[in-house]
């Protein structure tokens, strides 16, 4: 079961994607989503900056996620490191 924070970021996705939250699975490959794309992820990128107040790593950017559970974590990782 997703935590609130998931969830949190699980909806901006939804956002970017304009589809149903219920419908992301924090364990689907990013290249198996059907409107996963590279605008789509630079999209989400900086929504997620945005949202959190965060900068992901240009490693991250390019290729530091294989499915929305990475990117979930990857985000919670940024933002617990912002608020030390």
């Amino acid at each position: 079961m997703p935590s609130d924070f998931d969830d949190l970021v699980l909806n901006e996705i939804a956002l970017v994607l304009g589809v149903d939250r219920r419908s992301l699975d924090l364990e689907t490959p990013l290249e198996t989503m059907a409107d996963w794309d590279s605008l789509r992820h630079m999209q989400a990128v900086l929504r997620l900056e945005d949202r959190f107040g965060i900068s992901f790593s240009e490693e991250d950017v390019r290729n530091g996620w294989n499915d929305l559970q990475d990117l979930v974590q990857s985000t919670r990782n940024l933002v617990n490191s912002d608020e030390r």
